[in-house]
């Protein structure tokens, strides 16, 4: 077990859609589906990460989601909450572009297939 494995595993829940925003929370449909969109890419890639499939891409995925929500939604200065969620979303961004450079870690469905 390499000291990345820890650091994929524990930023993988951080991805599933428990977080996510629920689909009655607006009334536009370009926004519901947006949302849905949203949710799906999160389980799924947070899923791929939890058990290292495709993970420099998924890792690269979900930090470019982290970084538009971050600086399209929660880039509200003044407003201590939504500043609270934008520096948040930069952590886990961070996170993940050090998943997606450094790899999957020694315990991962790449590594057992050998692709990565």
């Amino acid at each position: 077990m390499s000291v990345d494995d820890p650091k994929r595993t524990l930023e993988s829940p951080l991805d599933l859609p428990a977080r996510a925003p629920t689909p009655s929370s607006s009334s536009s449909p370009t926004a519901r589906i947006a949302i849905w969109l949203s949710i799906v890419i999160q389980f799924g890639a947070g899923l791929a990460l939890l058990v290292g499939f495709k993970t420099h891409w998924v890792a690269g995925v979900l930090a470019i989601l982290c970084l538009y929500t971050a600086f399209g939604v929660h880039l509200r200065v003044g407003d201590p909450a939504n500043m609270f969620h934008f520096y948040k979303n930069l952590t886990m961004a961070g996170g993940l572009i050090y998943v997606m450079v450094f790899g999957p870690g020694g315990v991962s469905v790449d590594k057992a297939k050998g692709t990565d």
